[in-house]
């Protein structure tokens, strides 16, 4: 569902939508098909609107409709509000049911019941190397996913993959090249600071932080 690599291939046109309480960012690149080549941003803009099934689904026809995105692969970046970034133990059983185990394992972190959960999981290489080994859980409401996905499809989209903000800057970082050093992004949205990490072209650090303004510091520009 979350996918940890990006979902395109060379000579692609992909488009990315993220759906906020305020409306919906989208953005749409073109990949050439020369290998080494970095994506081109082709168009891009911010639509408001609502967070209302029907107000989604009037935005998102008008943002089809505009950009014509039938032949483009669509990724649904979530915004930070609409999943959770775990970190915990990993469970001591098989890997093929690491999924069952967490679902109980985060139930009490989580306000949905565990039947209504949708999870990934992703670690960086060195966390195999704590005792006990630790991994990064992405959960979501799998009937809001649903919905939302159903909206997003009959607006014509071709939605292929779900991803998260972590992700996605973590492909915004790889299309730089030759980056020998780890490499730190900040993004500030609403009351929070997203803090990533990333190092050999994982993502390997995240943090969000909340943002409390000092009511008592005078606004910038004032004498």
């Amino acid at each position: 569902m979350f996918p940890n690599s990006p979902a395109y291939k060379n000579n692609e046109e992909s488009c990315a939508l993220e759906i906020r309480n305020d409306g919906i960012a989208y953005a749409r690149i073109y990949r050439p098909q020369q290998s080494g080549e970095r994506a081109i941003l082709k168009e891009c803009g911010f639509y408001k609107g609502g967070n209302m099934p029907e107000q989604l689904a009037d935005s998102l026809g008008l943002i089809a409709n505009r950009h014509n995105n039938k032949d483009a692969i669509c990724n649904w970046v979530l915004y930070p509000k609409y999943y959770r970034l775990l970190l915990t133990n990993a469970p001591n059983v098989p890997r093929y049911e690491y999924k069952d185990a967490l679902r109980w394992q985060i139930k009490d972190m989580v306000d949905y019941p565990p039947n209504d959960i949708a999870l990934d999981t992703f670690a960086p290489t060195s966390f195999s190397q704590t005792d006990p080994p630790k991994l990064y859980v992405i959960v979501a409401q799998s009937s809001f996913l649903q919905k939302i996905v159903a909206l997003i499809r009959q607006a014509t989209f071709n939605l292929k993959t779900i991803d998260i903000k972590e992700f996605a800057i973590r492909n915004l970082i790889m299309e730089q090249s030759n980056l020998a050093q780890p490499v730190g992004f900040l993004h500030l949205y609403d009351s929070e600071c997203l803090m990533t990490i990333i190092k050999d072209n994982q993502l390997y650090f995240v943090r969000h932080i909340p943002i409390t303004p000092d009511i008592t510091q005078e606004p910038l520009g004032q004498d």
